[in-house]
């Protein structure tokens, strides 16, 4: 069917070639990074147009998901494919209703041959209203101690100058200082109960940007900036986390398989560009909108080592949101075994990429605990980023 009947406004081809010689046209190789934002502005455009580009690769909820954030409300997004073993028609229908529910709907679709296409129309702004990425809140958990460590990580967000925010404290402190942008959220625990504190200070927050952490970091002086550069258009984010070596410490991370899957894992790092729907978010440092945490609240059933942050993660899937990552934000982390990150995954742009062989006593004992705890029921216990897991 000729679709032209819905290019209306101003248009934007994002096809890998271009079709539609009428139309202006700008491609980008999908994978984690993917954005329009060098081409046009969020929220601007009457219609994205693609062909045989969402299911070339393993990116289509990042594709969907960016390609709505530029559509202004009422623009159209018009898709054609053909069935792959990545992504089905049947099945591309079905994430645009997990990952958009009421705020867009299907106006068209066609099935003829191997061709298929849909045509969806935005209802909703991407954005709250009065989001802004010069307004922040941080939350930090603390039992009371490593109170310097504490007032470090303080200093170190006061030092990078954001025009609102405010910092939440949850867990025993005393801010002698009296300062006025500081609260206190005061949690006598006789368990980790870590969940709680963490659903405390969101449901205080008083703007949608939110970063929930423990208290053994510090803010690199350019994170904001980072932030800003990477844009205000996220859902949950992580950044770079560097250990005092410089070591990735944790900062994307897959889980290897299915999370639910709690016996065998495969935890291990990703590269910044890669994405994986086992991805999880590390525990100690997240980045989300307030909308987001009224969705997907930390599960207060969990306590501190009962996978709490992954099984979040696994929340995150279930209701349509995407994590990504901001390559242009660090934080700091210590001590040094938070850096102690061993496995990394190979990029692969169709499916979760392999660890590459290396001779060493780890990866072999990686190895053979898989082997027993897949056929045996028995295994190993590795320990790495200075907790443990189940390899």
């Amino acid at each position: 069917m000729n679709l032209h009947k819905f290019f209306v406004g101003r248009g934007l081809e994002v096809s890998e070639k271009r079709t539609l010689n009428d139309i202006e046209h700008f491609y980008k190789e999908p994978n984690n990074f993917y954005t329009l934002k060098e081409k046009v502005n969020p929220e601007s455009l009457g219609f994205i147009y693609s062909k045989n580009l969402i299911n070339k690769t393993k990116f289509h909820k990042i594709l969907l998901k960016e390609w709505f954030n530029f559509l202004k409300v009422g623009g159209r997004l018009i898709v054609e494919m053909e069935n792959n073993d990545i992504l089905s028609f049947d099945q591309l229908k079905l994430e645009i209703r997990l990952l958009f529910e009421e705020k867009i709907k299907i106006i068209f679709s066609n099935e003829k041959g191997n061709e298929r296409q849909i045509v969806l129309e935005k209802e909703i702004l991407s954005l709250r209203k009065r989001d802004s990425i010069n307004k922040w809140t941080f939350g930090i958990i603390t039992d009371g101690s490593k109170g310097d460590a504490l007032e470090n990580q303080i200093q170190s967000i006061v030092n990078l100058k954001i025009p609102f925010f405010e910092i939440i404290i949850c867990g025993h402190y005393q801010d002698l200082k009296k300062r006025e942008y500081i609260k206190n959220i005061p949690f006598k625990e006789k368990i980790a109960w870590i969940t709680k504190k963490k659903n405390l200070i969101c449901k205080k927050a008083k703007y949608e940007n939110l970063v929930i952490t423990h208290n053994r970091f510090i803010f690199d002086e350019g994170w904001f900036d980072g932030m800003k550069k990477y844009g205000n258009y996220f859902e949950v984010l992580s950044c770079k986390i560097l250990s005092p070596s410089r070591k990735r410490a944790g900062d994307w991370l897959t889980y290897g398989r299915n999370i639910e899957d709690r016996w065998i894992n495969e935890i291990g790092l990703l590269e910044y560009n890669d994405w994986d729907e086992n991805g999880i978010i590390n525990g100690s440092f997240h980045i989300l909108k307030k909308s987001v945490w009224e969705k997907c609240p930390w599960d207060e059933s969990r306590v501190w080592g009962m996978k709490e942050d992954d099984f979040l993660s696994l929340s995150f899937r279930e209701k349509g949101i995407v994590p990504r990552f901001n390559q242009f934000s660090i934080i700091n982390t210590f001590p040094e075994k938070y850096g102690d990150w061993h496995w990394k995954y190979k990029f692969n742009s169709k499916k979760l990429g392999k660890i590459p062989f290396e001779f060493s006593k780890k990866w072999f004992m990686r190895k053979i605990d898989r082997f027993f705890r897949k056929y045996f029921n028995a295994g190993f216990v590795i320990k790495s980023q200075g907790d443990t897991y189940g390899w």
